[in-house]
């Protein structure tokens, strides 16, 4: 409804004519699909290039990263091994620290029944009549003062 928009306002008003019609000129669908197909089609060609860039830097590199792993690999396997033999030395010293000579120079002793055999319990050790004592530097001979009990028949 304004009068300017209906006609040329002065100068002013014919500049912004001028404008707007090449706004409306840039518009039309013909040309926004055009510029679009153009658009899409350098996008495609970018990724493509993209694409054998990546390839040919994949197939570069590869071959430096496989060098780098082959060097490596032996220093992984060193680095296993060494720890594996840390771990036995543990294990070898732990097993020697629980063996029965080590656990009599510590003061404890084994008792034994006259056959050889381990007593471990107070109730066996009361039936019978003899036993021996390991100690770290010796074994003691000792009665139990139970009566040895006679045959009936």
């Amino acid at each position: 409804d304004s009068p300017c928009l209906e006609a040329p306002c002065g100068p002013a008003g014919a500049g912004w004519r001028a404008r707007a019609t090449a706004a409306t000129a840039a518009l039309r669908p013909a040309l926004i699909l055009g510029r679009r197909d153009r658009a899409s089609k350098g996008l495609a060609d970018a990724g493509a290039g993209l694409t054998r860039g990546a390839r040919l830097f994949i197939r570069k590199e590869g071959g430096a990263l496989e060098t780098r792993s082959a060097r490596l690999r032996p220093f992984l396997v060193a680095n296993a091994a060494a720890r594996a033999t840390a771990r036995l030395g543990e294990a070898s010293r732990l097993l020697g620290s629980l063996g029965p000579d080590q656990v009599l120079a510590r003061g404890y002793a084994i008792v034994m029944s006259p056959g050889g055999t381990l007593v471990s319990r107070a109730v066996a050790a009361r039936t019978l009549t003899t036993l021996t004592i390991r100690f770290a530097d010796g074994d003691v001979p000792v009665s139990t003062g139970v009566a040895a009990q006679g045959r009936l028949f």
